[in-house]
């Protein structure tokens, strides 16, 4: 399995993944997600694209294996789509960027909506402030959790407990 990396170059290279190495990480994914989730019941924002790592390995490959019902955003910089879905869905888990985090806590139509289902929020691709964090947990309720990896380790090397017991930067 080959995926295409920019890292910090910007120049496009293949990063080669082995199918174990595929199926070890959404196996972690799984474990760690499933102290809060239920299996077919949920609903999973999806607002990176799914050529994206990230995406393609928590959005699509784990939560497919667990019968989630997984809703895309084509466009996560389009802002009404993504609060659209989340006003038509129940959504409970949402993957994103502090990027997109920030401009939503920043728009007024996000802060009217329900927020009650929600149950999973994990930033990655970038570092989560600590300010937008302490705003999301403010606004919803719920913990923004901080993961990182890199797509050469397919891709979740470390995440927070999802719980909320860990601090962002840790």
């Amino acid at each position: 399995f080959h995926q295409y990396t920019g890292g910090t170059t910007g120049v496009s290279k293949g990063a080669m993944l082995t199918n174990s190495n595929m199926v070890a990480n959404l196996l972690q994914i799984k474990f760690i997600m499933m102290t809060m989730l239920e299996e077919k019941k949920e609903f999973v924002l999806t607002p990176l694209p799914l050529y994206h790592i990230f995406a393609l390995t928590v959005n699509l490959f784990a939560m497919m294996s667990l019968g989630e019902t997984i809703v895309l955003v084509t466009n996560a910089r389009d802002l009404p789509s993504v609060i659209k879905e989340i006003k038509k869905y129940p959504i409970s888990v949402f993957t994103g960027v502090n990027t997109l985090f920030k401009a939503l806590l920043n728009n007024d139509e996000f802060k009217k909506l329900d927020f009650s289902k929600m149950k999973v929020v994990v930033g990655g691709g970038m570092a989560v402030q600590d300010v937008v964090a302490n705003e999301w947990k403010k606004l919803t309720g719920v913990t923004l959790t901080e993961g990182y990896g890199l797509t050469e380790t397919a891709p979740v090397a470390s995440v927070n407990p999802i719980d909320g017991s860990a601090r962002i930067g840790t």
